[in-house]
């Protein structure tokens, strides 16, 4: 299976940002997440997958609370997540410096 392409590369907000939003059509599955903590301080991560009419919260957290170590990353591959049909969204914020990667693919509805 390909690992997908890079659907999001991106320095994360203080605040909940939406960070990609699936086509018209289709269908997206994440492949692999990558977040590189770029500060010499911890700190935490919050991504959510919501659905179309949805907002982020508990229950679509994905990443809730994820702790980052200081100058470190985490990396987490393979097909785990269905993010869901056109118009659901990945949503993320954190409370220090990351830098996210998400790879996926985007596949007809």
């Amino acid at each position: 299976m390909s690992k997908g392409e890079n659907i999001v590369r991106v320095d994360l907000a203080s605040s909940l940002t939406t960070l990609y939003k699936v086509p018209k059509g289709k269908r997206a599955e994440v492949t692999s997440i990558r977040a590189v903590n770029r500060s010499t301080a911890d700190c935490v991560i919050y991504i959510y997958f919501v659905g179309s009419s949805g907002t982020a919260g508990d229950a679509n957290a994905f990443w809730y609370k994820m702790p980052m170590p200081a100058d470190k990353q985490v990396l987490v591959e393979d097909t785990f997540a269905v993010v869901g049909l056109e118009d659901s969204t990945i949503q993320a914020y954190t409370t220090g410096s990351i830098t996210l990667h998400i790879d996926g693919l985007e596949v007809q509805a």
